[in-house]
């Protein structure tokens, strides 16, 4: 089944690029710099992305505000 006219454009660069992008090496981060990553983007190293919950047996556990608003609704 072919691919639809609309991605033959982005098909196409794809397969231009295929060979550069096979030998393109990345280097390895640290463990030092691995760990700035997380903690500047990984949600689950965000403070600001978690708080206490308010009720239940788990009352003052840490948990995602999203979670701590459905549980505390």
């Amino acid at each position: 089944m072919p691919y639809p006219e609309m991605m033959q454009e982005s098909i196409a660069k794809v397969e231009e690029t295929r060979s550069r992008r096979l030998r393109e090496e990345f280097p390895r981060l640290s463990l030092e710099e691995r760990q700035r990553l997380l903690e500047a983007y990984h949600p689950d190293y965000r403070r600001e992305t978690f708080r206490p919950l308010a009720v239940g047996p788990n009352k003052g556990d840490l948990v995602p505000n999203e979670l701590a608003d459905l549980l505390e609704a």
